[in-house]
């Protein structure tokens, strides 16, 4: 049993709570730091006694092995949950859910889009307009332009999110301001980067498939030194790719080097840079009338362009990533973590085409000419924090952490936008779109965000915990404006009791923020969206791990959302209110260690229940691109002997049902009935074969071929990705 009389000596101190404790820091540092080499020493003995009586002497160099396996194997779990929740709280103690999908997840089903990558998690959903790029709901709200990398916002606003440089996604559910400031109210996405690892390895892949489609990827990592103090690894990729729409491919060129150094146990320094280019010719959504709508011309084809296909859009992105991540340990008590990014980039595009207004025999369409618009940038992160470990009695034990986070993004964007030549629907005709001037207005912006958060995990026995904390955020907005800044506190709470062995019960409330740019007849900014959310439910997971899951019901409100103001409709009021309840299954089963699936599910009931423009009698809207029913599974499974072992098949269903295609729109001015996006049902498949360092892959999306609508609206339908086939050879060094 653990020798609690240092922590009765502190509570005798005055250190009787968490935040006092905080206070007697300089107290209790010494009796910690003792107490923690006395149970150091303690634990090498029990482990050298038990394995001499399982295997003889350890020798000196076994022992430093042992402790060396036990520290990688410690940091390993540690960094599964600490980028996400930026602490390593036990899965089935901690209340908020955080959904993890995997490196090899994402490499069985060979995803190049986040969106894709995302279809593995319950409550998600893909919501762009644009028809492209990476746009994502959660629990049915958006969080478009608010994406995490290593913990740390980064800019993605019409950006289409690498995957290849990434180890694992993680996507927080409900409200995250508590340690994230700003954000979207209904959860949020971190991607977290491949890291240097303490081992000599390559991998080499090439691939190609459907339109024209091919790729190179090389994963290296090394040792610099003997010791692997210092180790590096460079994540390279480069594809070019055709759409299936006209007229319409795609260049990347990606290269992610990092070094790690790790001078001691307890200490690593991680140096993280990341280029990523892409350039080539976008495609935009289509028409509703031929896609959601019927058309008395008939349907349109999937490969239908907007875009002048003589003279296409054109687009080029580039985004520089230099950062580092800073993690050590001073005792078994204390440690110290900082994330730092800085990051430039440059967004381009030109002759972008989207569709306007109709003829009155829906025969053609006009057009809107986007462009040119030049957008560049820089934006600086930085986040750090302390985590603290102390008992407050012989049943409870704390671990606390306590941080402070700065974040600025400038921006200088110049941009055009006019109408253009009309296009037939029957029989389009290209290359009548002249080039527009660059605009001459130079638009400058810049945002600058404070935060400072505590939070307390507090331990109570060994089946009861509850976490708790609240942050603090200063964000202001413009340049030379009177706009005052937006303050707000962000609490939250929860707790999970242990119920039985193995399966826990969880509550959670929390609170966020996010500000906006609408302004009232004055002038001024309206005040931030607030976001309150409620949830409950089951996690289970076995003790190897091989099982693990949760189901989950919630309920989402939103508040002080922009809405027209009847007194001067031209300008908004914050009296809007969202909400969005719903249950949320998933989980993932290695059956056995050849053969794993994963599955979830979500129910969403997501309503407009306030609104002066769509809901001006009261009542309630079905929120419009936000299905009721979402549903995904996925397994694999491989021949574990015989002449064919290395074999392995893997498939999956994904299914998504009917919702409101626009509500601002809800009748078509045509035909004068509502309309929405139809249910669909995805099939992947795939087949694999590894024989040595050598091993194949064929995979294949959407294998039935069906023709679906992700999102809609009269003027911008996104079109589903037809068949799509992919095929590569990787050798491993």
């Amino acid at each position: 049993m653990r020798d609690y009389s240092t922590s009765r000596k502190l509570l005798n101190t005055g250190c009787t709570t968490a935040f006092s404790g905080i206070i007697c820091l300089n107290v209790m540092i010494s009796p910690l730091l003792a107490e923690t080499r006395a149970a150091k020493k303690t634990q090498e003995k029990r482990s050298c006694r038990a394995a001499e009586c399982s295997s003889g002497k350890l020798t000196t160099h076994q022992i430093h092995a042992k402790r060396a396996e036990l520290v990688n194997v410690t940091a390993r779990q540690q960094n599964v949950s600490v980028s996400a929740s930026k602490m390593s709280i036990p899965f089935l103690e901690n209340p908020q859910i955080v959904s993890v999908v995997s490196r090899k997840l994402m490499d069985d089903q060979n995803v190049l889009r986040l969106a894709d990558a995302l279809r593995n998690v319950a409550g998600v959903s893909y919501a762009d307009s644009y028809a492209l790029y990476d746009s994502i709901r959660v629990r049915g709200l958006s969080t478009s332009g608010m994406t995490y990398l290593d913990g740390l916002k980064t800019i993605d606003s019409l950006a289409i999110n690498e995957t290849v440089g990434l180890s694992r996604l993680e996507v927080v559910k409900g409200p995250a301001s508590g340690l994230f400031g700003q954000g979207p109210l209904s959860g949020l996405v971190n991607m977290v980067s491949k890291r240097p690892e303490t081992r000599n390895f390559a991998t080499f892949t090439a691939q190609g498939g459907s339109w024209s489609y091919y790729e190179g990827r090389a994963d290296i990592n090394r040792k610099l030194t003997s010791s692997g103090v210092v180790t590096a690894r460079l994540n390279t990729l480069y594809r070019k790719q055709d759409y299936f729409v006209r007229a319409s491919d795609m260049e990347t060129l990606y290269i992610a080097p990092s070094i790690s150094v790790r001078p001691t146990e307890n200490t690593d320094f991680t140096m993280l840079f990341r280029y990523s280019r892409a350039s080539g010719h976008p495609y935009t959504a289509i028409p509703g009338y031929g896609t959601v709508l019927p058309s008395p011309w008939g349907n349109l084809p999937r490969n239908f362009s907007v875009n002048d296909v003589d003279n296409p859009a054109q687009q080029r992105q580039t985004f520089v990533h230099l950062g580092y991540m800073l993690d050590h340990r001073f005792n078994n008590a204390i440690g110290l973590h900082q994330g730092f990014r800085y990051m430039v980039y440059r967004q381009t595009y030109n002759r972008w085409l989207f569709a306007g207004s109709y003829a009155p025999d829906l025969s053609s369409v006009s057009r809107y000419y986007y462009g040119p618009y030049n957008n560049h940038g820089h934006d600086i992160r930085i986040d750090t924090n302390v985590n603290l470990r102390f008992h407050t009695g012989e049943w409870s034990s704390h671990y606390m952490l306590i941080g402070v986070d700065y974040g600025i993004n400038g921006t200088n964007s110049t941009t055009g936008y006019a109408t253009t030549t009309a296009l037939s629907l029957v029989n389009p005709v290209y290359g009548n779109v002249l080039d527009m001037l660059p605009g001459a207005t130079i638009s400058k912006a810049r945002q600058d965000q404070f935060g400072t958060y505590i939070q307390d995990h507090l331990k109570l026995g060994k089946r009861v915990a509850a976490t708790f904390g609240v942050r603090w955020d200063r964000a202001t907005a413009g340049r030379g404006g009177s706009n005052p800044p937006t303050t707000a506190f962000s609490p939250h709470a929860g707790f999970t009791w242990n119920f039985v062995d193995q399966i826990a019960f969880y509550f959670n409330w929390s609170r966020a923020f996010l500000p906006t740019t609408s302004v009232d007849y004055r002038q001024n900014i309206l005040p931030p969206q607030i976001g309150t959310d409620y949830e409950f439910g089951l996690k289970a997971q076995s003790h190897d791990g091989s099982v693990r899951g949760m189901a989950t019901l919630f309920q989402l409100s939103r508040t002080n959302v922009a809405t027209t103001d009847p007194a001067h409709p031209l300008y908004s009021i914050a009296q809007g209110e969202q909400t969005s309840k719903g249950f949320e299954l998933e989980g993932e089963w290695s059956i056995r260690p050849n053969w794993n699936a994963t599955l979830a599910y979500t129910y969403l009931d997501t309503k407009i229940t306030k609104d002066n423009r769509l809901l001006p009698n009261g009542g309630s809207l079905w929120l419009a691109g936000v299905p009721h029913h979402i549903f995904n599974i996925w397994t694999k499974y491989t021949l574990p002997a015989g002449a064919l072992k290395g074999l392995g098949f893997g498939g999956g269903v994904h299914v998504e049902g009917a919702s409101p295609a626009d509500n601002y729109t809800p009748r078509d001015p045509y035909y004068g009935r509502t309309y929405k996006t139809s249910a669909y049902t995805l099939i992947s498949l795939a087949l694999y074969y590894e024989r040595g360092p050598w091993s194949a892959q064929l995979n294949v999306q959407n294998a039935a071929d069906k023709r679906y609508f992700p999102s809609a609206s009269l003027t911008r339908t996104t079109v589903g990705t037809p068949r799509t086939i992919m095929g590569g050879v990787t050798r491993n060094f």
